[in-house]
């Protein structure tokens, strides 16, 4: 599992100027330079929004909520996911505050998913997003069914995000690599712990932030922004 994490004097993309907005996006790069994730720092507050109000939902651990990631895939030999939006995806919690897909949500997610295809302002889904509001930071083997069996795209990744009181929360990003597998990069030999990162725009702007040549913000992809 590749965390999310601040790396800092990132090098200027070669994005063509008429791309660019006034978004700000945080990238991150696999330790092994096979996959590079861009995130808008608007659906990072955004999206922080929605997990803190599922967390104070329920007076013991929280409701875990969920979805899609949206943005669209940059062209090219290289791995470029952009994420520049989320869906959420409402769970009936049949099994209580944990967010696991009965039936009925599948169905919903195919719904989704259907509507998603041919993309909607410009934008296509990119991911799987939810919160974790159990110990620790990782995907149990519901995710592992339901990415299998919605999300095979090779360029696609997912991201689960733990709030907390009254520290900051955190985010930990999957993706593939290599044939069919998940990546889980092992911090000291241990794969089950995360090596986690805070997780909210005020703290991720502080490094990795990239920047047009210009004084602007730069924008990746072809899409347009909605």
């Amino acid at each position: 599992m590749q965390t999310l994490h601040r790396e800092s004097n990132l090098p200027d993309p070669p994005v063509p100027h008429s791309m660019c907005s006034n978004t700000l996006y945080y990238q991150w790069k696999s330790p092994r330079n096979s996959i590079t994730i861009r995130l808008s720092l608007d659906a990072v507050r955004r999206l922080s929004l929605v997990v803190e109000a599922g967390f104070h939902a329920l007076r013991t651990r929280g409701l875990e909520v969920g979805g899609l990631l949206l943005g669209k895939f940059t062209p090219g030999h290289e791995r470029i996911t952009v994420i520049e939006d989320f869906e959420p995806l409402d769970s009936e919690h049949r099994s209580g505050p944990s967010y696991l897909l009965s039936e009925r949500d599948k169905e919903q997610l195919e719904n989704k998913l259907a509507a998603f295809r041919r993309c909607q302002h410009g934008l296509c889904v990119v991911g799987y997003w939810r919160s974790h509001t159990r110990p620790g930071l990782y995907l149990d083997q519901e995710d592992y069914s339901v990415i299998r069996s919605y999300f095979a795209n090779p360029s696609q990744v997912f991201l689960a995000v733990r709030p907390s009181v009254p520290e900051p929360a955190v985010g930990g990003f999957f993706f593939w690599e290599g044939g069919d597998g998940l990546c889980c990069e092992k911090p000291e030999s241990d794969c089950g712990r995360v090596r986690r990162c805070p997780f909210g725009p005020p703290i991720l702007s502080s490094g990795g932030i990239m920047k047009a040549p210009s004084s602007s913000s730069v924008c990746v992809g072809t899409c347009a922004s909605h």
